[in-house]
């Protein structure tokens, strides 16, 4: 059998992932349940996807002619990705880029998916509507019903929205094209999206990242969509199966290649994949994991209401239900000189925090410590993860961190056994760590 297309073997991988009755075909009669489909796959080549016996032969894998394609159209993939977010550590101001680093090895600490997620969290996001019409019944986010929507070519949004990417990339560089124009909103509520998908690729360089759970309701916009799309380039783009129904569909009426660089989230119940325990998921499926689908650090906008926030996700479920947590927030009404102002006033205020001699470090709250400094055993460690700490100068500033003692006071103390510069050294571990990293309180809240 010759090398079967990575788009087919990409088919046959959602199929295994979101169809059970699949699954349990592949296990009788593997040949049978790919030709069902009209998929010129090998499954016996394909056991690395299906069979749990075979997924950790790696040798085998990499021996066989069947999957390198495969892999390495993977790989390209990944690599264009990982380009732009490249540029995006590259190209933003320090402060900016060390604070986004702290609550990214804060939250890689927290959560099932933390340690993936670090260095994948974006920088803005831009909503084009207020509400959404699917109201799907998983959403971490709890998205409200519409309410209205952002047309193009009214009441100056598609100068505003210029306008606000602008103000994005002088701010971020070039790797604002990793921001998307979605929030707890769905792109297709939108009937002008793909004009302002147009001109955040005319401006940034590559059209946003789309994910819709929408594509089923007009399916000739969704072709069309796609195939604009095709001629942009870029990444990939998303679409959410709420119901095996809507798999077969999508699997019935678009072919594997024009799915080719469209992710398929399937949410659906038959599906292997888990929920996010954040907002509806955790009503939905108590498995649900801990974790946020919140994936910016950065600024969260609303075209409609001119409203601007600086965000970055968390598990602080109570406190933060939606899984991600508001620093600071303010609105643009008059003017695009109101969202510059309130990007230099978080710069000022939230991004310039550093260690000095006056800042008091206190580990955070979900944070145990294990061992004894005495006998030189001591560990840090989180529901998802564990440090252990070995050079002297860490253990004995450990069992000083008390919430209450200032960096000169702790390097004061312990100068006499260390030297000051390997205290300072240890401190500014730990803070980029992102272990002094608390949150902010909600607005209103007395804690």
């Amino acid at each position: 059998m010759s090398c079967a297309p990575p788009w087919e073997i990409k088919r046959f991988s959602e199929l295994v992932i979101g169809d059970e009755l699949f699954r349990a075909r592949l296990a009788e009669d593997a040949g049978k349940a790919v030709k069902q489909w009209g998929l010129s796959v090998d499954p016996d080549r394909l056991r690395f996807i299906w069979d749990s016996d075979c997924q950790d032969d790696g040798e085998f894998l990499s021996k066989d002619p069947e999957v390198g394609p495969y892999f390495r159209w993977k790989e390209s993939r990944e690599a264009n990705a990982l380009h732009w977010l490249k540029l995006l550590e590259q190209e933003t101001p320090d402060s900016f880029r060390t604070w986004r680093k702290r609550q990214a090895n804060r939250y890689a600490t927290q959560a099932a998916d933390g340690f993936v997620r670090n260095g994948r969290l974006l920088p803005f996001a831009i909503e084009l509507s207020k509400g959404c019409t699917v109201g799907c019944s998983y959403c971490a986010l709890s998205a409200e019903p519409l309410q209205s929507v952002a047309r193009f070519d009214l009441e100056g949004n598609e100068k505003l929205f210029t306008k606000i990417l602008h103000v994005m990339r002088e701010f971020v560089g070039q790797g604002a094209a990793t921001g998307f124009l979605y929030w707890a909103t769905d792109p297709f509520d939108n009937p002008d999206y793909e004009k302002y998908l147009t001109v955040f690729n005319r401006i940034l360089g590559i059209p946003p990242q789309t994910t819709t759970a929408a594509w089923k309701r007009n399916v000739r916009r969704t072709r069309r969509f796609l195939q604009q799309r095709g001629r942009m380039g870029g990444t990939w783009d998303r679409f959410s199966v709420n119901s095996l129904s809507e798999l077969h569909f999508l699997m019935t009426e678009f072919s594997p290649q024009e799915l080719e660089n469209v992710e398929l989230v399937l949410q659906n119940p038959e599906s292997l994949r888990s929920k996010c325990f954040a907002g509806r998921g955790g009503e939905m499926d108590p498995d649900a994991k801990v974790g946020s689908i919140a994936c910016v650090s950065g600024f969260l906008i609303n075209l409609l209401d001119r409203s601007v926030k600086l965000i970055s996700p968390c598990t602080d479920l109570k406190r933060w239900p939606l899984g991600y947590a508001v620093y600071k927030e303010a609105a643009f009404p008059q003017s695009i000189s109101q969202l510059s102002d309130f990007v230099s006033s978080c710069e000022n205020s939230i991004f310039s925090d550093e260690l000095n001699d006056n800042y008091r470090p206190r580990l955070r709250d979900d944070i145990e410590r294990e061992g004894d400094s005495q006998e030189g055993t001591v560990a840090l460690k989180t529901a998802f993860a564990r440090r252990a700490f070995v050079t002297p100068v860490e253990i004995d500033l450990l069992g000083e961190i008390d919430g209450q003692r200032s960096v000169g006071e702790l390097v004061e103390s312990l100068s006499g056994v260390h030297h000051p510069a390997s205290i300072y050294h240890a401190l500014k571990q730990l803070y980029q760590e992102g272990l002094f990293e608390h949150l902010p309180a909600p607005e209103g809240s007395f804690q």
